[in-house]
């Protein structure tokens, strides 16, 4: 993990913390569950599986910055849909009261 002060203005000279968390993982991408809450299950029976993909990162904003995603990001969010994010592509935008 890195803590990075960033600057979101060039007008403004302010950092505000954030972290960045690198997650590696050999060949698995995601967990997937066959069986939901409360459903019984049996000796031999499926529960879920490892889908293949890659490692991702994860960055954690403060609060006071007011970090809005993108519309195509909350969209996959919501239906457990995964996103390729390419090098330096926009993912959203800081609140420009806040910077």
């Amino acid at each position: 993990m890195a803590i990075i002060d960033a600057k979101f203005s060039k007008d403004n000279k302010e950092t505000f913390p954030v972290a960045i968390v690198a997650v590696g993982a050999l060949l698995v991408g995601s967990i997937g569950w066959d069986k939901k809450v409360g459903e019984e299950i049996t000796r031999g029976d499926g529960l879920g599986y490892f889908a293949y993909g890659g490692s991702t990162v994860i960055g954690v904003f403060p609060d006071e910055l007011g970090v809005e995603w993108d519309e195509d990001l909350t969209a996959a969010s919501l239906v457990s849909m995964e996103v390729l994010v390419k090098a330096a592509e926009k993912l959203g935008k800081v609140s420009s009261k806040q910077v």
